[in-house]
This record gives C-alpha cells, structure tokens and sequence, in this order.
C-alpha cells in the first residue's frame, strides 16, 4: 500500500509538473511492464492539459502501436529511434504544422488509424550526443530507479543498440537492423562523467 501511495504521488508530481511548465508537446516511453502506468499518466496529464500533444514511444508501443494510440491520453505512438526525427516534430506542434507526412507515427485520423511506413533508427549511435544530464535530477534516477539496490548508486547508460540473435518472442525479431556499439572511449568518457 505504502508503493501504491508513493507511485500515485509520483503520477501527480509528473502531472503538476507539466501543468506548471504547460508544455504543448510531451513524450512518454517504457518498456512492457510499464504501460499501465504510461497510460494512466498520459490519461491524466491529458486530463489536465487537454491540448499537449501527448507522443509515446518505446519498446512498450512495439507490436501493439494501434492499441495505444487508441488510447484516450495518447495522440501520437513514434516507431523506432527518436533522435532524429523527435526535434521536428516537437517543432512542427509548437508551430502548428501538420505531422501527417511523418512516416514513423500511429495515430487516429477521421479516417480511421493511420499506421507508420517505417521505424526510424540511428545507424551510427556514435554520432548521437552524450544525454542532456543537466536538465534532470542524475542523483534522483541514480538512487530511485527499478534496479532497486538501496544504498547503491545505478544508472543505465546506451552502450549498444539492437540485437544481433532474432528470437521470435522479442520485439528485436521484428526490427531490421541488427546491433550497433557505442565505441569504448566514448563509453568510458561517459562513466567518468556521471
């Protein structure tokens, strides 16, 4: 009951947050086991903060893009890497150009849903910058995160991308690109910094 309390608190400081920054665009990921809690944030934030553009995205949204993007928090579900193409549509909400030439997004239309062309990726994951650490709370994530060793600093950084086997039941088996390596001085240039 006490985590039950802990993660509703959680939700609505996530909430209150984007009220206080009134944000127009807004993206949320996770992996599988953290849909339920994406959807119920997404569900409130939109509740909230009716016209933000609410985008997810993630291994959560892989294989069941349609399902999500049906959902009432939900406008858009982004296929793939978004490092790239993120950036424009983030530009695209705040300016109030359409996205519906963007191939990488699942979406409702009048139409009915629209279904993405392709996923995106980054070939060279080298090329991408170190995350922008100083716009969030590294020591928060480093010793409140699902890794759960209390008392002990953790992290999770990209070292990789991809997967180089293919087995049926994961979503790697469905992308079409294989595994991609950060280099090693990249790597540890990183440690040292966090």
């Amino acid at each position: 009951q006490h985590h039950a309390a802990g993660e509703k608190q959680g939700r609505k400081d996530v909430v209150d947050a984007v009220k206080a920054g009134d944000y127009r665009a807004i993206g949320i990921s996770g992996f599988l086991p953290q849909m339920p809690s994406m959807l119920e944030i997404s569900a409130a934030i939109k509740r909230e903060c009716g016209s933000a553009v609410i985008i997810a995205g993630g291994p959560a949204t892989h294989g069941c893009a349609a399902f999500v993007a049906s959902q009432p928090g939900i406008d858009y579900v982004f296929h793939g890497e978004g490092e790239r193409v993120l950036p424009d549509i983030v530009a695209r909400i705040y300016s109030g150009r359409s996205l519906g030439d963007i191939d990488c997004l699942t979406y409702r239309a009048d139409s009915g849903m629209v279904s993405a062309a392709r996923h995106a990726s980054v070939e060279d994951i080298n090329s991408l910058p170190r995350p922008a650490y100083h716009l969030f709370d590294v020591e928060r994530y480093c010793h409140h995160n699902y890794h759960g060793h209390r008392g002990k600093r953790t992290l999770d950084f990209l070292c990789s991308r991809g997967c180089a086997h293919r087995c049926v039941y994961c979503i790697n088996s469905m992308r079409t690109h294989g595994v991609r390596y950060r280099n090693i001085d990249s790597i540890v240039g990183e440690i040292d910094f966090l």
